[in-house]
């Protein structure tokens, strides 16, 4: 996974693009539940994003991630 730093700065250069959505998926999300989190705050509360959803089987989803960051979904 690539570092904090670069995944934000990625994720800004998609939206400077004119993405209004992201959906995070692909394996398992919830591996990195600390940039998981992050980058999901970072999307909706800095960057604007209209829509962040995130698809997962929720094994490793615990309520303690969800306290913290789901109202960024």
């Amino acid at each position: 996974m690539a570092e904090l730093p670069q995944a934000l700065e990625a994720l800004g250069q998609l939206r400077r693009a004119g993405v209004r959505k992201i959906n995070f998926a692909g394996g398992e999300p919830f591996l990195y539940p600390a940039h998981l989190g992050e980058m999901v705050r970072h999307c909706k509360e800095t960057l604007g994003y209209e829509s962040v959803s995130i698809i997962t089987n929720a094994s490793k989803l615990t309520p303690a991630w969800f306290d913290q960051y789901g109202r960024y979904l």
